[in-house]
């Protein structure tokens, strides 16, 4: 399974140009977040990974 992981740093910017992007490469699912880079736990990222088993794709 392909999965996408979009994120931008705050509420007011914009994920529309990442998850077109995430369409484009075929990504099955796709988890977005609006969270600064600086923080360490990213819930969604951190609940995605976890799900990752062998020959899953994360992009």
């Amino acid at each position: 399974m392909i999965f996408g992981y979009a994120r931008v740093s705050s509420f007011d910017q914009n994920l529309d140009s990442q998850i077109e992007q995430l369409r484009e490469a075929k990504a099955d699912r796709i988890v977005q977040e609006k969270i600064s880079g600086i923080q360490n736990q990213k819930e969604e990222l951190n609940q995605l990974l976890n799900q990752l088993i062998k020959d899953d794709t994360l992009i």
